[in-house]
């Protein structure tokens, strides 16, 4: 609920823009959806004072009362987190797409494990308050679907949420969780991966220069060090990309909560939502239509990337396309 703002010091009835004010000076009335000011000099008036303290006693009190509130109308908080390019920034813009469903997508508070659960709780007051939060959109105030999107970037943008029906949120963010999975699943989320086939998933980590996932040679590590201990069985750089998507491949099969598919997801995404939806608790409603996706695997994609070097490198050490119905 977005206050309406009254413009007066509820004791001198001067208005705000003639006088100064904190923000501790700001009463806001939930029930009526109304926030009152109190100027700096009445604040320090006997009267003032002692407004100021039954104030303060009385937004405890309320304040524990929304706390309450928010609890018993809080859905199931959930995680995306998958190997990097494989529709995870895809799966979060749908996810938004759905009533009462925010997933923020690499939101840098939230790359922080240990801090999920309060980060979830501030980010559902602002919400529910009606303040705008930290989304990844695009130049045009759009949701990103793709990280590489040399427009994006972390700005507020407000959500409109229903206050009477369960509000579930989301957060997306890809190896850095998968390497914390555990720390993760500990705190109660449930997680939902992504898998791309890995010759398309790997032709992209090489089609952008920032994704850390192509850089596993000894000669990139001095300043692409994320690879620099795994334990690699290998010396050819795209048979250890394939080594490392496998490793990812592991994670995902031993503790994600719902695997989907990439390529089922682009061509069944409704299906594959109500799924994603019934996993977590989700009435599904869309707040949005469902736009028309297209399968991103095609060769003319990738053009000056080696995929027939890729493909012949998953065929030689890949031990988990099968297992999800890759055949090369």
């Amino acid at each position: 609920m977005k206050p309406n703002r009254i413009e007066l010091c509820i004791l001198c009835k001067k208005h705000i823009n003639q006088i100064g004010i904190s923000k501790n000076q700001i009463i806001f009335d939930r029930a009526s959806g109304i926030a009152y000011f109190m100027c700096n000099d009445c604040t320090r008036s006997i009267i003032g004072n002692i407004l100021v303290k039954i104030i303060n006693d009385k937004k405890q009190i309320l304040f524990r009362k929304f706390n309450e509130i928010v609890r018993e109308k809080s859905g199931e908080d959930f995680i995306i987190s998958s190997a990097t390019r494989s529709g995870t920034s895809l799966l979060c813009e749908l996810m938004n797409r759905i009533e009462n469903v925010v997933c923020l997508n690499e939101v840098p508070e939230f790359y922080h494990v240990p801090s999920l659960k309060h980060n979830f709780s501030e980010i559902r007051r602002m919400l529910y308050y009606g303040a705008p939060i930290p989304m990844n959109i695009d130049s045009s105030g759009k949701i990103i679907t793709d990280t590489q999107d040399p427009t994006a970037k972390i700005n507020s943008k407000k959500i409109n949420i229903d206050d009477d029906k369960p509000l579930f949120i989301g957060s997306k963010i890809n190896i850095p969780y998968l390497y914390q999975i555990d720390d993760v699943l500990r705190q109660g989320f449930k997680v939902i991966s992504i898998i791309r086939h890995p010759v398309y998933a790997i032709a992209s980590w090489n089609k952008h220069a920032v994704i850390n996932e192509q850089y596993v040679m000894p000669s990139d590590f001095k300043k692409w060090y994320r690879y620099a201990t795994f334990d690699f069985k290998h010396s050819d750089k795209y048979e250890r990309q394939v080594e490392v998507w496998d490793s990812f491949a592991d994670i995902i099969i031993r503790r994600s909560s719902l695997v989907i598919s990439y390529e089922v997801l682009v061509a069944e995404t409704d299906r594959v939502l109500r799924a994603c939806c019934k996993k977590l608790g989700i009435e599904y409603n869309l707040s949005q239509e469902l736009p028309a996706l297209s399968n991103m695997n095609t060769e003319d994609r990738f053009e000056g990337i080696e995929l027939d070097k890729i493909r012949e490198a998953v065929k030689k050490c890949s031990n988990r396309a099968q297992y999800f119905g890759y055949g090369i």
